[in-house]
C-alpha cells in the first residue's frame, strides 16, 4: 500500500566553494508556503510526529509531510549565526547555495498567537553571541481584534517591540510614540512605546500641556549586541489573548565575529 507521506531533503552549499556547509547544530523551521504557518512535518514514512524547529544533520534537513503537499518555506537559522530563508521549496528543489561568509542577515521567524495572556513564549530560536540587532519589524498576516503584542528576548519580553496591534493586517514599525500636547508645535514622547527597550533611549515629556520650558522628551535609536545564546519570545500583553494572530518577525543585524572572544 502506498504511504500517505512524501520524503524531502535539502542541503545548503557555500555558493562560492560549492561545497556542502557542515552544521550539525542549527536549526530550521518548515512552514506553509507564502503563509506564517508552521507545516506539520514527520520524521519518518509512518507518521512520526517531528517537533519543530528541527536540527541541521550536516547543514541538510529531512523530514516528510503529507503527500498533498507539493510546496513549503524554510527559515534556517544556522550554528555560527547565518540566517536564511527558501521561499516556495519543491521537492526537487535538494540543494539550497547560501553565502556563510557575509556579515549581513535578516533573520525571518514566524510568530503564533497562541499564549495565554502576559505569557511569553518562546520561538523556538536564539539569538546567538556576536549579533548586532539593528532593527526589528513586525508583519501582521492574520489579525486579531483589539489584541496587541510583545517581542523581545528572554528576560526583556518587550525588548523588540511593545504594544504592538494585531488588530489589521500589515507592517509594524515599531516606531516611538508621539502624542501632541495642546499645540502641535510640542510633541510628547509617551511613557508607553511601541518601539522596544533594546533598540531605544527615550525619556517621557514633562508635562502633556505645552508650556514654555517644559521638556517634550526624547528618543534616540540604538542597536542590541547579543553577548550570549537568548531565546527570542513573544506573547499578547496582559489582559489580552488571541489564539488566531500570526505573522513574521524580521530581525535586521550585523555579525560581530569577535563578540564572546
Amino acid at each position: 500500500m502506498a504511504s500517505n507521506y512524501i520524503e524531502w531533503q535539502f542541503q545548503l552549499f557555500n555558493r562560492r566553494t560549492s561545497r556542502p556547509v557542515s552544521d550539525a547544530t542549527g536549526l530550521f523551521r518548515v512552514l506553509t508556503a507564502s503563509a506564517a504557518t508552521v507545516q506539520t512535518i514527520y520524521k519518518n514514512a509512518e507518521g512520526t510526529a517531528y517537533t519543530q524547529p528541527a536540527t541541521l544533520v550536516g547543514g541538510a534537513g529531512r523530514f516528510f509531510t503529507d503527500s498533498s503537499i507539493t510546496t513549503v518555506d524554510l527559515t534556517i537559522l544556522t550554528a555560527s549565526g547565518q540566517s536564511y530563508f527558501v521561499e516556495a521549496l519543491t521537492l526537487s528543489q535538494h540543494r539550497v547555495d547560501v553565502d556563510p561568509e557575509k556579515l549581513e542577515y535578516t533573520f525571518i521567524c514566524d510568530w503564533q498567537g497562541t499564549s495565554g495572556c502576559g505569557v511569553a513564549a518562546a520561538s523556538g530560536f536564539s539569538l546567538l553571541a556576536g549579533m548586532r540587532i539593528n532593527d526589528v519589524n513586525i508583519h501582521v498576516t492574520t489579525a486579531s481584534t483589539a489584541t496587541a503584542y510583545d517581542f523581545g528576548v528572554s528576560g526583556t519580553p518587550k525588548g523588540f517591540g511593545s504594544i504592538v496591534q494585531s488588530s489589521a493586517t500589515g507592517w509594524r514599525q515599531n516606531e516611538v510614540v508621539l502624542t501632541s500636547s495642546e499645540s502641535a508645535t510640542f510633541p510628547i514622547v509617551a511613557a508607553i512605546q511601541k518601539r522596544g527597550s533594546l533598540l531605544v533611549d527615550f525619556a517621557t515629556g514633562y508635562s502633556a500641556t505645552a508650556t514654555a520650558g517644559r521638556s517634550t522628551g526624547f528618543f534616540s535609536k540604538k542597536p542590541y549586541i547579543v553577548t550570549a545564546t537568548t531565546a527570542l519570545v513573544y506573547g499578547p500583553i496582559e489582559t489580552q489573548t488571541a489564539l488566531t494572530a500570526n505573522g513574521y518577525i524580521y530581525i535586521s543585524y550585523d555579525l560581530l565575529p569577535t563578540v564572546g572572544n
